[in-house]
């Protein structure tokens, strides 16, 4: 008993700890010119959930060890899905005017050339968890009194120097005119700003096989003249894709044309059959008439078994079977799993659920699977569809090259 109270005391501890792209750097002022470097240096990020993030304890550092680290002593929080500045001075009449969000002082310096800004947050458990890490260098925009702007989706890697641009405009955030005499520096701290990516910020992108239909759910982070989506189909991956729906005929794939707030969207594909797998792009379309292509996602949609949801567009590196969210959970929970790009097509992986006794309870899924991203949900029944007792349960994630096991614990 006393090890069931501790086991869940550190899993709900570990439970609220935040995880990696929660929040995304997507803006850095190294070098401005209205102001020295030890007054007008600046960073922002972007917090990428929908709840409030609080980064008190959180640790700055270059390079995550060593070098420059300072930690984050006060309560500062940021928004669900909203912008938050990091500064080296908060004094509007020394740095150049921009409110900074919370003040890390000179113990953290963004250096001209090559930097890195490493952000990491408490694990719960007494380390902390690297959240996000930009290494700027020789590949990365470097000018002189014009901020830096990450203009990639928010499924797209950060760390790419490709993905980052100058800004060419002072906008909202430098609230007053620059020293007179001196040419204005351009950013946006706080705001998205024009430079600030894609005419869509995607957040999520996902596909969902069910008996006999596909669901398809996105979510925008943001819009920028959009005017709606189109998705596309195929059999392959690389295969030829056939438009099957657009804002033109479809109201509910009409786009909010310009808006900083989160966007839900759904659609569903009936026209597919059981157990074959279908590929899916979502293209958004802006004023201008360019189109941007988002994926492909692939599902398969099956008449028995648990639904499978295809996460994003990116290929994982690794096989993993993630922490289980929420963890503890009541009545369901969902586990999430990698599978990277192999020698083979197709991975064949098994997701099983036993009880402490060594006893299967559930298969959650069995099937072969192109590389990807996966989330599968178990509602606490056993597979003759009998609900669980409440107690610590194990998740087995099988393929040919790996076997991983995580615990958790159904609460009533």
């Amino acid at each position: 008993m006393r090890f069931i109270v501790t086991f869940l005391l550190v899993m709900m501890t570990v439970a609220f700890a935040q995880s990696p792209g929660d929040v995304i750097i997507v803006e850095i002022m190294k070098n401005p010119q209205d102001v020295s470097d030890s007054d007008g240096e600046w960073f922002e990020v972007f917090n990428n959930t929908p709840n409030q993030i609080d980064f008190n304890g959180w640790r700055i550092a270059d390079a995550g060890t060593g070098g420059d680290t300072v930690f984050v002593t006060s309560s500062a929080i940021a928004e669900p899905f909203s912008h938050f500045v990091f500064g080296r001075n908060g004094n509007t009449a020394e740095n150049g005017d921009y409110t900074a969000d919370y003040v890390y002082g000179d113990g953290f310096i963004l250096a001209n050339a090559t930097d890195e800004i490493h952000l990491a947050a408490p694990d719960g458990l007494g380390g902390f968890t690297t959240i996000d890490t930009v290494n700027y260098d020789g590949t990365h925009p470097s000018p002189n009194g014009r901020a830096v702007v990450f203009t990639g989706n928010l499924t797209a890697d950060n760390n790419n120097g490709a993905l980052w641009a100058e800004t060419t405009v002072r906008e909202a955030g430098y609230s007053l005119p620059a020293i007179v005499g001196i040419s204005d520096d351009s950013g946006s701290p706080g705001t998205l700003g024009s430079d600030g990516g894609l005419s869509v910020q995607l957040y999520l992108f996902a596909a969902t096989g069910q008996d006999g239909q596909v669901s398809i759910k996105w979510t925008t982070a943001s819009e920028s003249n959009n005017l709606g989506f189109a998705i596309q189909r195929a059999t392959e991956r690389g295969g030829e894709y056939t438009e099957i729906a657009s804002y033109q005929n479809n109201a509910d794939l009409e786009g909010q044309f310009n808006t900083n707030a989160q966007t839900e969207y759904a659609f569903i594909d009936r026209n597919v059959a059981n157990s074959n797998t279908y590929w899916y792009k979502l293209v958004d379309i802006n004023a201008n008439g360019e189109r941007t292509e988002h994926g492909p996602i692939s599902a398969k949609p099956q008449g028995s078994g648990s639904d499978l949801t295809t996460i994003g567009v990116d290929v994982p590196q690794d096989f993993q079977l993630h922490q289980n969210y929420p963890n503890p959970f009541n009545p369901s929970t969902t586990l999430r799993f990698d599978v990277p790009d192999t020698r083979e097509e197709l991975s064949p992986v098994t997701v099983e659920i036993f009880n402490t006794l060594g006893q299967k309870v559930k298969t959650l899924y069995n099937d072969a699977v192109q590389p990807g991203v996966y989330e599968v949900v178990w509602d606490a029944t056993s597979d003759a569809g009998n609900v669980v007792p409440a107690g610590v349960y194990i998740a087995i994630m099988k393929s040919d090259q790996v076997q991983q096991t995580i615990k958790m614990a159904l609460i009533k």
